[in-house]
């Protein structure tokens, strides 16, 4: 206990509020985004979806804690900008995920 009474574990759960909310904020803005992005330009296809594949493989070639990183230098360190750079950085695998089962069902068609 401390001088305003709170025990540990209640100053533990007070203080992961900030680590949940960029956590769960991150991969939820992250799958819904990858996701609409990768289903929009599968089905756009043509010179859309081909220059879509190669900005996300340049996004691949670069490891997404790297790009967290630039885009907080550039931005500074907010917290809807460390959100914002945690998103960039997991879009890559989502989008290519989402994008071989969105081709797979086109091709079903």
């Amino acid at each position: 206990m401390e001088r305003r009474g709170w025990d540990v574990l209640s100053r533990v759960i007070h203080g992961a509020r900030i680590s949940l909310y960029v956590g769960f904020g991150a991969v939820a803005i992250g799958i819904t985004a990858g996701f609409v992005m990768a289903v929009v330009t599968t089905y756009a296809g043509g010179m859309v979806d081909l220059a879509f594949q190669r900005l996300v493989d340049a996004m691949m070639a670069l490891p997404g804690l790297i790009i967290a990183l630039a885009i907080v230098a550039v931005l500074g360190s907010s917290l809807q900008n460390v959100v914002l750079a945690i998103v960039i950085g997991m879009l890559a695998p989502v989008v290519r995920t989402v994008r071989s089962q969105v081709l797979t069902l086109k091709e079903l068609d």
